[in-house]
């Protein structure tokens, strides 16, 4: 007899369960089971994208101005 639980049996379930919610961002392949997961991970790429989007370029000082101190 093999002893198997409720708990098992539901995580077996969702790893073989299809996901048939397509990420719809350019170039990203993921898929996600809910909706909720989806708009999540959405936020999450475009709050990164807003943050590279909004970084200053670093340009390393000039040999002229580094030794004027």
């Amino acid at each position: 007899m093999i002893a198997v639980s409720f708990k098992n049996l539901s995580t077996l379930y969702i790893r073989n369960q299809q996901k048939p919610i397509n990420c719809t961002i350019n170039g990203c392949t993921k898929s996600f089971t809910r909706h909720g997961h989806l708009s999540r991970h959405v936020q999450s790429c475009q709050s990164k994208r807003n943050r590279k989007e909004n970084e200053k370029p670093v340009h390393p000082l000039s040999p002229v101005t580094s030794c004027i101190n």
